[in-house]
């Protein structure tokens, strides 16, 4: 590769470097030869070249001052590049770093409808990401509409009990959901953000962070306002990651009851019969129907038929064991799964029901009512048709029930529907704790 050709300053300025060590020899031979006089031609051209020599010297020192200016003035642009080419490393860093806790928290609403399930793992995203001494999620109550915090990370450990706010995060949440925006402040060592979590321009919930806070009041704000930038990117995926339990809920609730909906019910059963039949387990299914509920909303009206509804709905729900599912079937008619449950047992069961119902009034106002429910009880055979199988099986032994006078148990067993009449204590198996929930 052919070097580039000198230019003229660098040209004078190597005859300086070369002539100055000459002219210095030629002045020491002169005044050697003349004896130190300038009376003769020796010492006339000792003096000049003496002011030669001087001339070549200032030329060379300019020379010198211009290149080391120009090297400084290099090296400061050099450095300035340097600086911008890190600051950008760690911006793409960053942005990468951002990027993939996006897909993380993707993953996880993809993954998951469990909320505690989900805050525990959008924290850790959160602690990975930033490095926070506390992270808070705040999530909206559905039925006050209040702000209260759900779960809270700290020291590498999720709580989701016992959870306290200072006043100044309090302070901090409350204007930051009314203003829909990042808010913060900056005390010696600590910074406090929240930022609001919002799904449609309504206010989910909130992320609130105590940020450790070291270096001078510049880079202090540098890091928060950085902070502020990675939060305002990822936080519409967490607030509908931690949207996601209240949005698949309300799928699959009935909106009267609070009950799981007739949809889900089919879903949950055919799991169920599946799981089962591979495990060789018992299954069984528990039909039940408010007798002679047409009667209350006629005499009534409906909004006490409302009542009545809600209020056989929880009964139903607060005297099952927590690995029972129960779903409003349609109308008046409930459905309820029992894994791990034989025939026998369902009976057990479905009569504390209907005598705990039996015993309840509902009030609705001023009006004071007693209803009861009737019950068909089903186990799970070896029908390959295992779904309709149970359905038809069950819905038969409660259409038995209510021809044989109503607020009462049938059964089906064999091949047609038996009353239940249980006079015995109830076996010592049912009293045992619950099988555990099958996630399905």
């Amino acid at each position: 590769m052919t070097e580039p050709s000198p230019t003229a300053t660098e040209r004078i300025f190597r005859l300086a470097e070369f002539a100055t060590p000459v002219a210095g020899v030629a002045i020491s031979v002169a005044f050697l030869a003349t004896g130190g006089r300038a009376d003769n031609f020796l010492g006339r051209l000792a003096l000049i070249t003496l002011t030669v020599i001087f001339c070549l010297g200032g030329i060379a020192v300019f020379l010198l001052r211009h290149r080391y200016s120009n090297a400084l003035d290099e090296g400061s642009t050099l450095r300035q590049q340097i600086e911008m080419a890190q600051q950008q490393s760690r911006s793409l860093r960053t942005r990468v770093e951002v990027l993939a806790a996006m897909r993380e928290v993707g993953q996880i609403i993809s993954d998951d409808v469990d909320a505690h399930r989900i805050q525990q793992k959008v924290l850790a995203v959160l602690d990975n990401l930033l490095s926070p001494d506390e992270v808070c999620i705040v999530v909206r109550e559905h039925q006050t509409g209040r702000f209260l915090p759900a779960a809270m990370r700290k020291n590498g450990a999720t709580t989701f009990t016992d959870i306290q706010i200072g006043e100044g995060g309090r302070d901090l949440l409350s204007r930051a959901i009314a203003e829909r925006s990042i808010q913060q402040t900056i005390a010696p060592g600590r910074g406090v953000l929240v930022c609001p979590l919002l799904v449609d321009k309504e206010a989910a919930g909130a992320v609130l962070l105590v940020m450790p806070l070291r270096g001078t009041a510049r880079e202090t704000a540098g890091k928060m306002s950085e902070i502020q930038r990675i939060l305002a990117d990822i936080a519409p995926h967490i607030a509908l990651a931690i949207k996601t339990p209240t949005l698949h809920d309300r799928a699959i609730t009935d909106g009267l009851t609070g009950l799981y909906s007739h949809t889900y019910f089919e879903n949950q059963l055919r799991e169920h019969t599946k799981s089962a039949q591979r495990y060789r387990r018992p299954l069984s299914l528990i039909m039940a129907d408010i007798d002679l509920f047409k009667g209350v909303n006629d005499v009534h009206g409906h909004l006490t038929g409302d009542i009545a509804l809600r209020n056989v709905a929880l009964e139903i729900k607060q005297n099952v064991r927590n690995c029972d599912s129960v779903f409003r079937y349609g109308g008046e008619e409930f459905a309820v799964i029992l894994p791990e449950t034989t025939g026998e047992m369902a009976q057990y069961l479905a009569e504390r029901l209907r005598k705990r119902i039996e015993d309840v009034e509902i009030k609705a106002g001023e009006i004071v009512i007693r209803t009861s429910i009737s019950l068909g009880v089903a186990e799970l055979t070896d029908d390959p048709n295992q779904y309709e199988s149970i359905v038809s099986r069950a819905d038969a032994a409660l259409l038995a029930a209510k021809k044989a006078g109503r607020n009462r148990t049938c059964i089906w067993r064999g091949t047609a529907p038996q009353p239940v009449r249980i006079v015995d204590s109830e076996p010592a198996r049912i009293q045992q704790q619950d099988p555990q929930q099958d996630p399905g």
